[in-house]
This record gives C-alpha cells, structure tokens and sequence, in this order.
C-alpha cells in the first residue's frame, strides 16, 4: 500500500508536468525550506513561489520520474525534466536526486541534486562551457534567480 507521503509526492510531480504550481505549493508546510544548486536557499512562501513562477514562466515539461519512496518522516526520489529554457529556448535534460522532509503530511524540507555545470551548459551555452566550472557562473545564475523570484513574488 503507497504512504501517504509517497501520494504526496506521486501528486507533486502530476502537477508539476500539469504545470500547477498552485497544487506543487500547496504539498509544503508554510515553513518549508528548499535547495538546489540554482536556488540554493528558499524559506517558507518563497518555495511555492518559485514553482508557481518557473511553472508560469514554462512552455511545457516532460518528466520521467523513479524511485520515488517515502514513510513517516522522509522521502526521495529521482526525475528527469526535459524542458526549453531561456529567451534561446535551449534544449534541457536535467537528471535531478530529491530528498524530502515531511511533518504532517506536508514537505517540510526538499533538498534537490543536479549537476550544475552540465546544465549551466545546455541553459547557457558556449560561455558556461568555458566558465561553467567556477564559482563565478554558479553565483551570477543564483542571483539571476533569486531577483527573478523577488519580482515574481512582488507581482503576485
């Protein structure tokens, strides 16, 4: 029988290829906390934002989703997203390891794993080929989202 966690999960990723980040915001407790190589640091109302915003900004996705396991407490799984990015709508397969936090039948914490220099060259191109190993590249794509996210919140 599936943990109710692992619905939640199951549920998370239907609406995320649904492109509902309304549904994606509503799996997290309010005092979430999330990370990735790209957002590195988001806290409470800033986790639904940011799926409500990359699904507003989104065409379409693809997902391939495994493994996904979950009990009580915590949980993972593994996905590919296949997606255009950019003004340049530059092709995109990122291979991703979630990990999650629950408590009370919310994500309370996702921790999400990717190579960033593999993506950073699909998202951008022939300048992340030739810097996309250093920090420079990581933290320049770090603030473009997090102002991006800023606007965003403040529009919505």
């Amino acid at each position: 029988m599936t943990h109710t966690n692992e619905q939640l999960l199951l549920d998370f990723y239907a609406a995320f290829e649904r492109l509902d980040g309304h549904a994606m915001g509503a799996a997290y407790a309010s005092n979430a906390h999330f990370s990735d190589p790209v957002f590195p640091d988001l806290n409470g109302a800033q986790v639904p934002a940011m799926w409500s915003m990359l699904c507003a900004r989104s065409t379409g996705i693809s997902l391939d989703v495994s493994g996904v396991q979950a009990d009580e407490s915590s949980g993972r799984s593994v996905w590919v997203a296949r997606y255009r990015f950019g003004p340049g709508q530059r092709p995109i397969v990122n291979k991703v390891t979630s990990t999650f936090a629950f408590a009370d039948g919310r994500i309370t914490d996702e921790q999400d794993a990717f190579d960033f220099k593999a993506w950073a060259v699909m998202a951008l191109g022939d300048k992340a080929r030739m810097l996309g190993w250093t920090p420079l590249v990581s933290r320049a794509v770090q603030a473009q989202a997090a102002k991006g996210l800023a606007e965003y919140m403040a529009k919505h």
